[in-house]
């Protein structure tokens, strides 16, 4: 009795024939063991990976003139690396806000010579993770309803791209 092989079946009896006449394996491609790989087909040397931090929530509630509210600002790391050095998160405030504390982390302190807020994370950041500022702020008592003070920033510096800040910007809004 003579059987009949369907199309798949003739494709990997070619296959298997092949790679006997050429004497290459089939689950990949490439020379046969033994055999130097090409130039072009070698493994090339691992590349530097690096963190990717990144500023990606600035949010902050609408406040009275005088009340205070909360910055809360979420710091990710878009890999492809992980940081193990810690890194910077920079808090400058608009004009009529100043941060009153408690802080988060609890390092956050004044930079006096920028007018800034500066915190530190001296742990690093595991890729796909993030880390959290918060930052309690007062407003000016003199403010009005419907008066925005703009011009906030809150910036991380990657200590894996010190040459790349990511900031992203924020306005309270007085009601």
């Amino acid at each position: 009795m003579r059987r009949r092989l369907g199309p798949l079946s003739r494709a990997g009896t070619c296959a298997a024939i092949c790679a006997l006449a050429t004497g290459t394996t089939l689950l990949g491609s490439g020379p046969a063991l033994g055999e130097p790989a090409p130039a072009g087909h070698r493994a090339a040397a691992a590349a530097e990976v690096h963190s990717d931090l990144r500023v990606i929530e600035a949010e902050i509630d609408p406040v009275q003139p005088g009340g205070t509210t909360t910055l809360r600002a979420v710091i990710s790391n878009d890999g492809p690396g992980e940081t193990d050095a810690g890194f910077a998160v920079t808090v400058r405030l608009p004009e009529g806000a100043t941060a009153v504390g408690p802080f988060f982390p609890d390092n956050c302190h004044p930079d006096t010579e920028a007018d800034d807020l500066l915190c530190h994370f001296d742990t690093g950041l595991p890729v796909l993770r993030s880390a959290s500022v918060e930052v309690p702020v007062r407003v000016e008592a003199g403010l009005h309803p419907g008066d925005q003070l703009e011009d906030g920033l809150v910036t991380v510096y990657d200590p894996d791209q010190p040459e790349i800040t990511h900031s992203r910007p924020f306005a309270i809004d007085i009601v």
